[in-house]
């Protein structure tokens, strides 16, 4: 459901950047992939997401969202994953840490609507750590309705 979740051909497109207050996400790309981080001087928190026009999540359909994560700083990283209906009416969130200078690693977010999506499938990437350090590196995002899948909850 995602498009352009390896961030070919050098740009973002069609993934966005919510930038709430000026400086609040740096987002770049660096062979292919994102990298963000949040500097020191924002109070609020930016993120990079992507809506996917996808309205075919009825209630209780289990998703699944993997990912390559990875950390090139020396300070340990927080990032924060939403996954949510594009108003926001309804989401489920995972939290990772990423110890300094982690590769990239694969990373799966496991979960279910509670709600029929009927405006779109999206999925939001918050840098929760606030030290000015580059960066979180983000990778080959792939986003799939899983039928078969059986959750009770977010994993």
């Amino acid at each position: 459901l995602i498009v352009n979740g390896g961030f070919d051909g050098g740009t973002f497109a069609p993934w966005g950047v919510f930038i709430p207050e000026p400086g609040s996400i740096v987002a770049n790309l660096n062979n292919g992939v994102a990298e963000l981080h949040r500097p020191v001087q924002t109070s609020a928190a930016g993120s990079l997401l992507q809506n996917t026009g996808f309205t075919g999540v009825t209630a209780g359909r289990p998703l699944e969202l993997r990912m390559q994560l990875g950390n090139s700083s020396s300070a340990l990283k927080r990032i924060t994953v939403l996954l949510h209906h594009q108003n926001f009416a309804d989401l489920q969130v995972c939290t990772f840490w990423l110890p300094p200078f982690t590769p990239l690693g694969e990373y799966v977010m496991r979960t279910h609507s509670t709600t029929a999506w009927t405006t779109g499938a999206s999925v939001s990437y918050y840098v929760s750590t606030i030290d000015n350090l580059p960066a979180i590196r983000l990778d080959n995002v792939q986003l799939r309705v899983r039928p078969s899948l059986s959750v009770g909850g977010t994993s």
